[in-house]
């Protein structure tokens, strides 16, 4: 108390949420803290370029635990900034999944050139979901393709609609379920947030969409195959 010390807590909108249960004890914690907006979509190239402004940053970056990174060139980070800028808004998200693929891609100005933007973090999703133990793989989808409208869009859902829609349509064990819904929070894929001490959920890109549409229709496809199978085989057995 003698100290003239005063300690800053910085976190992302849906790391926050994990400490709903903290700010019941302390409730007054929330009226001293300040939301930071999104940078100014003319700042994207701005920061896409920071890592290498400066001799310090630049050798950081360029060499990672003795992994060769790629250097994000000025014209390249304009093309990023011309993708991105197009909703308006920046997605920090998006930003931070685009620029650490074309990092470690050994020629990014091609691979921006071959997938763009929305490749990228699709890639990046597929990338994601495939990584998970093979019994969370399906799981993870399932609930993912209830972060989508029927229109194509982002669908913001609660916590508990979500786990009961994918264990009574698709059987999964609510345990399944949970484990993929954090392992997607914690990859960046989805969004969680608070509200009135309920958690609330949503993909963290507009980009995921059609990946996830695509991926949901193969699924649909595989079951209705099985289906057919299944027919198939019990007219088999009856003649």
């Amino acid at each position: 108390p003698n100290l003239p010390v005063r300690i800053i807590f910085a976190f992302r909108e849906d790391h926050l949420a994990k400490l709903s249960p903290f700010f019941q004890y302390c409730p007054e914690l929330l009226d001293q803290g300040q939301r930071l907006l999104p940078p100014d979509v003319s700042e994207i190239p701005e920061i896409i370029r920071a890592p290498f402004a400066s001799p310090e940053l630049r050798a950081h970056f360029l060499r990672q635990k003795d992994k060769a990174g790629s250097e994000l060139s000025a014209e390249l980070a304009k093309q990023i900034a011309l993708e991105l800028s197009a909703s308006g808004e920046v997605n920090l998200t998006e930003l931070q999944i685009v620029c650490l693929r074309l990092w470690q891609s050994p020629t990014p100005q091609k691979l921006l050139a071959e997938l763009n933007v929305e490749g990228l973090v699709q890639d990046y999703g597929e990338e994601v979901v495939n990584g998970f133990p093979v019994g969370l793989r399906q799981p993870a989808l399932a609930l993912l393709s209830r972060m989508i409208t029927k229109s194509d869009t982002r669908n913001v859902i609660e916590e508990q609609d979500l786990f009961t829609s994918a264990a009574k349509k698709e059987k999964f064990h609510p345990d399944l379920l949970k484990q993929a819904l954090d392992r997607l929070v914690k990859s960046q894929l989805v969004r969680r947030e608070t509200r009135r001490r309920i958690y609330f959920y949503e993909l963290t890109s507009e980009y995921l969409v059609r990946w996830i549409k695509r991926r949901r229709d193969e699924r649909k496809a595989t079951a209705s195959q099985y289906q057919v199978q299944r027919v198939f085989q019990n007219l088999d057995r009856k003649s």
